[in-house]
Order: C-alpha cells, then structure tokens, then sequence
C-alpha cells in the first residue's frame, strides 16, 4: 500500500463528518430562517459538497482496496 492510501482514508472520514456537520446546521437553520437564506443555502451547499467528495475518494478506495480493510474505518466517524 502507498502513502496516498494512508492520506485518502482520513481525508475521506473528515469529509464524511464535515458534510454531517454542515446538512445538520443547514436543515436546523433552514426552520427559523428558512431556505432562502444565504447562511442555509451555504451550509446545505457545503455539507453535498462535503459527502460528495467522500463519496467520490470512498469509491477509488474501494477500487484498489478490499472493503473489509475500508469499511472499519467508516465506522470511525
């Protein structure tokens, strides 16, 4: 395994938490202010950006590593 793996898994995990982090201060926001406001829409913006990119670097790991090695890791967050 490479040093890029090893950089990729944790990358990925602060993605994953910064997405979950970001819906959910949007979506409690989006109730007082509602959705038109410029503070929801960056969270919600930031959290399907956030949960896309670990999307997108869970899959290459996925392609090079064997799930039982990736998938403890998920459970990290």
């Amino acid at each position: 395994m490479s040093w890029q793996i090893f950089v990729l898994i944790p990358v990925a995990l602060i993605a994953f938490v910064t997405g979950q982090l970001c819906l959910k201060r949007g979506m409690e926001s989006s109730s007082v202010k509602g959705f038109r406001d410029k503070r929801v829409l960056t969270f919600l913006g930031c959290g399907i950006f956030s949960m896309t990119i670990n999307f997108l670097i869970t899959l290459g790991l996925l392609a090079h590593l064997d799930l039982s090695f990736v998938y403890p890791f998920q459970g990290l967050s």
